[in-house]
């Protein structure tokens, strides 16, 4: 399952696309994949709901110059969950994007070191 920054986006984008479709209809396995995908965010990861980054463009976090984020890093300065958002990226291995205010680059650091049973 591919990681979701921003449900609400996430789904108006593909409501989008889909309300273009005339086999995506309420009901259908796709709308329901999608609540499902949305739902299991917030499930397995209460904290996020609080996150400084809910309702922005995931681009700000993964843009497309890789390693650069550095609107994303301003807005999780003030973010109240920094600290379980960085945890979560290092927990489970992400490897791409900005967590927790840290760059792309120190959060693979991380990310290899708690792999590797390295304690910082």
């Amino acid at each position: 399952m591919r990681q979701i920054v921003d449900p609400v986006g996430d789904a108006q984008s593909f409501l989008r696309v889909c309300g273009q479709d005339s086999s995506c209809t309420t009901g259908s396995q796709q709308v329901n994949d999608l609540i499902d995908m949305i739902q299991q965010h917030y499930r397995d990861e209460p904290w996020k709901e609080r996150a400084a980054c809910i309702g922005l463009d995931s681009s700000f976090f993964f843009p497309e110059l890789k390693g650069q984020h550095p609107e994303g890093q301003r807005i999780c300065r003030g973010c109240p969950v920094r600290d379980e958002c960085l945890d979560y990226a290092v927990r489970s291995g992400e490897h791409y994007g900005c967590w927790g205010g840290v760059t792309e680059r120190n959060v693979q650091r991380m990310v290899g070191d708690f792999h590797r049973g390295v304690v910082a």
